[in-house]
C-alpha cells in the first residue's frame, strides 16, 4: 500500500540504527525518545536495530567491525527495498546506506543523520594519553587504521549525498557541511531533548541542599571527551578548594573499570573522585542531587546529552567550545577546548560564590527548559512536511 501525503498529524516512520535498544547508549537514547515524540504528535513510528536486521552486533575494541557495517548497510537496503511503500519518511545513521538513491522508493523521504561528522574531525586535535604497548600497536596497525578511517569517511559522504536531506544535531554541523557545498536547505538542525516524563524526574531530585563543592560529569571516559584534561582541571580546583570531589558517572567505554579511569588523577586526588562506570537511566536524577556545578571539557560531539541533562538538575556546565554543547551551554561558561585552566577558575569562582552559584542552577534549569522533545519533534515535522510537499530532489545538491 503506498504511503498517505505527509501531513503533520500522520505519517509511518522507520527510524534505524545499527546499535542495542537502549536509552543508556546516547544513539539509540536519541532514536527511541525522538519516535516516542513524534508518536504523541500522531505519527506511527518503528525503531528498528541491527539485531531486528538480522544482523549481530560485534565490536572490534569499541568499534563495530567494518565486515558489520558492511554487512548492516546491505541488510537496511534489502529491508528497504522489500517494504517499498511502508514509510512516508525513514531516519538513518549516515555511515549506513551508501547506495544509489534510486534503489529506494521514490515517494519516501530519506533522512541521513551523522551521530559523529566526519569532516569535523579535520577541526578538532583530541589530546591522548597512551601507553607504549598501546602507541606501538597503532603504528603497526597504522595503515589498516588509515585505510578503515577513509572507507568511513567515503560511505559518510556517500550516504549523505544521496539522501533527500541531512539531519544534523547541531548548527556547527550544518555550517561545515554547508562549507563543503552541500545544500543549506537540505540540511536540517534537530538537537536532542528530554521527555516530560524525564523532565519530572528532575525536578522531583533537585535539591536545594547540593554539596558546595561537589562536581559532576555525565558520559563515557575517553580521549574525545577529555580523559587527559580530567586530572589537570580537577589538581588546579583542588589547589584553591581542597575539599572539591568530583562524580564521574557512566564512564565505562574506552576505559571499563573505576581502577583505570582513577589513573588518570594524581594520587593525592584520586580519593576524591568517585566513578560510578554504568547507572540506569532513571537513577541520574539522584545521582546529581547532591552535585553543584557540571563540567564537560568533550572535544567533539553531535550534541552532549550529558551537558543538557546535568542543567535539566541545575547543574551550571562548564563545557569546551566545541561542537555540540557550543549550541546550548550559555557562552559565559564555555572555554577554549584544552584551556584546562580556565575551566578550572570558572569552577572556583562559581564554587567560591554561593549567591552567584544559586543564579547559574537557576539559569542552567531555564535553559535546559529550551530542549523539550515534542517542541523538537514538531518543528522537525513541519521541516519533513516542506520537503515531501515539494518534489523530493533525488540527492542532496553538492557543489
Amino acid at each position: 500500500m503506498k504511503p498517505a501525503p505527509l501531513s503533520i498529524t500522520q505519517g509511518r516512520m522507520g527510524l534505524f540504527t545499527p546499535g542495542i535498544r537502549s536509552k543508556k547508549l546516547g544513539a539509540t537514547k536519541n532514536r527511541l525518545e525522538f519516535a516516542e515524540a513524534l508518536q504523541k504528535l500522531g505519527w506511527n513510528c518503528e525503531v528498528i536495530t541491527a539485531t531486528e536486521l538480522a544482523q549481530t552486533y560485534h565490536l572490534q575494541g569499541r568499534f563495530p567491525q567494518p565486515s558489520f557495517m558492511t554487512a548492516y548497510a546491505e541488510s537496511l537496503k534489502a529491508h528497504l527495498q522489500a517494504n517499498k511503500g511502508t514509510y512516508n519518511a525513514v531516519l538513518y545513521e549516515a555511515d549506513s546506506l551508501p547506495f544509489d538513491r534510486k534503489l529506494f522508493d521514490q515517494d519516501c523521504l530519506m533522512i541521513a543523520r551523522p551521530a559523529l561528522l566526519w569532516y569535523q574531525r579535520d577541526r578538532v586535535q583530541i589530546p591522548e594519553q597512551l601507553k607504549w604497548t598501546s602507541r606501538l600497536k597503532r603504528w603497526l596497525k597504522g595503515p589498516q587504521e588509515q585505510k578503515r578511517q577513509a572507507h568511513l569517511r567515503w560511505t559518510q559522504e556517500k550516504t549523505m549525498l544521496e539522501a533527500d536531506l541531512v539531519q544534523v544535531q547541531n548548527d556547527w554541523d550544518k555550517k561545515v557541511l554547508i562549507e563543503k557545498g552541500f545544500d543549506p536547505n537540505c540540511i536540517l538542525v534537530v538537537p536532542n531533548g528530554i521527555t516530560p516524563e524525564r523532565r519530572a524526574l528532575f525536578d522531583q531530585s533537585r535539591s536545594t541542599h547540593a554539596d558546595a563543592l561537589k562536581i559532576a560529569f555525565v558520559g563515557t571516559f575517553d580521549f574525545r571527551k577529555g580523559a587527559t584534561d580530567f586530572g589537570d582541571i580537577f589538581r588546579r580546583i583542588r589547589s584553591f578548594l581542597p575539599e572539591a570531589r568530583l562524580k564521574l558517572m557512566g564512564t565505562k567505554g574506552m576505559f571499563q573499570t573505576p581502577a583505570e579511569v582513577l589513573a588518570f588523577f594524581t594520587g593525592e586526588d584520586q580519593p576524591y573522585v568517585e566513578v560510578i562506570p554504568a547507572f540506569e537511566p532513571n537513577e541520574l536524577p539522584t545521582l546529581l542531587a547532591d552535585c553543584a556545578l557540571g563540567l564537560f571539557p568533550s572535544y567533539w560531539e553531535s550534541f552532549g546529552y550529558g551537558a543538557l541533562e546535568m542543567m535539566a538538575a541545575s547543574l551550571p556546565v562548564l563545557a569546551y567550545r566545541s561542537p555540540g554543547p557550543a549550541m546550548f551551554v550559555p557562552e559565559d561558561w564555555q572555554v577554549a577546548p584544552g584551556d584546562t585552566h580556565a575551566m578550572a577558575l570558572k569552577a572556583v569562582h562559581l564554587l567560591k560564590d554561593s549567591q552567584q552559584l544559586v543564579l547559574a542552577r537557576s539559569q542552567a534549569h531555564s535553559q535546559s527548559l529550551s530542549y523539550q522533545w515534542e517542541d523538537i519533534a514538531r518543528q522537525a515535522l513541519a521541516d519533513y512536511q516542506v520537503h515531501f510537499s515539494a518534489p523530493l530532489i533525488s540527492t542532496v545538491n553538492y557543489g
